[in-house]
């Protein structure tokens, strides 16, 4: 059942992706930082206490909202777009000089503590992701443990935002360690729903392909003290794996090279 969120905010209409960075100016790279509040209560409508086992979904709104639209700029085929929550806006610039490296030009949109849920809603005005985007990473999910039942709805208006463009999902990983032991036995539970649902019979046909950042964590259990501080945001090493991660799943889709610059391929 597809989830009807509130009216934006003022200040989330004015950044409903930046619908004018498309034609802005070639010389011209976007970095906007977007802060708003919206009243407790259309919070506990929208989002209520989860069944889940995990705690409350706690409020996020007056989080700051990030955008890096650099990619609308970008060389056509190589334009990412990384949609995410507090563990993208913590890596954004780890992410980006990874991303770059691997040959993408990055967009990035993060809000930390959102729910899938509203960070589509950020592009609900256009009813889809920013036409010059070639293909999406979609970085959320940790929020939605709360309640992993709303998600189906929003990985399949994450397709429809998406069109034909690939569609990659970064699984999600959480084991807040400072929660007490039932959150933290069920966050491990939820987790694992979330992770599911995007691979399973419903998930793979919406989702391109699932960039595995739960495996790099769960196969080698060490890895949860060296690459998490909290349990679920990332250390630097952390930071460096899960962006190299991403830059690793997103190679199949980058365009063939061409030989025009060769004179020897002529």
């Amino acid at each position: 059942m597809a989830h009807d969120s509130p009216a934006l905010s003022p200040a989330r209409n004015a950044s409903s992706w930046l619908r004018g960075v498309g034609r802005v100016s070639a010389s011209l790279a976007v970095i906007t930082t977007f802060a708003f509040l919206a009243p407790a209560a259309a919070d506990a409508a929208t989002y209520p206490p989860g069944p889940a086992g995990s705690g409350n979904l706690s409020q996020w709104r007056a989080n700051p909202h990030t955008v890096v639209a650099d990619c609308a700029i970008g060389p056509v085929g190589r334009r990412v777009l990384v949609v995410g929550d507090s563990i993208t806006s913590r890596t954004k610039d780890v992410l980006t000089s990874t991303l770059t490296a691997a040959g993408w030009s990055v967009c990035i949109d993060s809000q930390p503590g959102q729910p899938t849920w509203y960070a589509l809603d950020n592009f609900k005005t256009d009813g889809s992701f920013p036409a010059y985007v070639d293909v999406i990473v979609m970085a959320t999910g940790s929020n939605d443990i709360f309640d992993p039942t709303r998600l189906a709805a929003q990985v399949q208006r994450a397709r429809t935002y998406a069109g034909t463009r690939p569609m990659l999902w970064v699984n999600v990983f959480v084991h807040r360690s400072g929660a007490n032991a039932s959150y933290r036995s069920h966050d491990l539970l939820n987790s694992a729903k979330v992770n599911r649902l995007l691979v399973n019979r419903y998930g793979w046909r919406f989702v391109t392909a699932t960039v595995d950042w739960s495996g790099v964590l769960t196969r080698r259990p060490a890895r949860q003290a060296t690459h998490l501080v909290d349990g679920v945001h990332t250390t630097v090493t952390g930071g460096a794996v899960r962006s190299a991660l991403i830059a690793q799943s997103l190679a199949p889709y980058l365009p063939e090279p061409t030989d025009e610059g060769d004179p020897l391929q002529r």
